[in-house]
């Protein structure tokens, strides 16, 4: 039993009682499962960020187009209404 070993081994190398060893390990043993879940987390998180980060990216170049295409469609609106207003000087006269 490997975990017995450890625990032996511990108590020895710091020299303490086999259950002050043993508490150390389990502690120890609860540390590392709770930190791999937070690695986990980590990890998964980072991953979240990267789909929104294409996601911004992609809204971002339709915004662009958009904005584009709104400048060019005013700029021709605009240009129909003062040819229109210039014609409308020229009929009336």
């Amino acid at each position: 039993m490997p975990w017995i070993e450890t625990v032996k081994e511990l108590a020895q190398l710091q020299n303490m009682d086999i259950k002050t060893a043993a508490l150390y390990v389990a502690q120890e043993r609860r540390f590392s499962r709770q930190l791999g879940g937070l690695q986990r987390s980590i990890e998964q998180a980072r991953g979240e960020l990267e789909m929104l980060n294409i996601t911004i990216t992609q809204k971002q170049e339709a915004i662009t187009v958009l904005t584009r295409n709104i400048c060019y469609t005013y700029l021709n609106v605009d240009h129909i209404i003062r040819h229109t207003k210039r014609l409308q000087r020229f009929s009336f006269r």
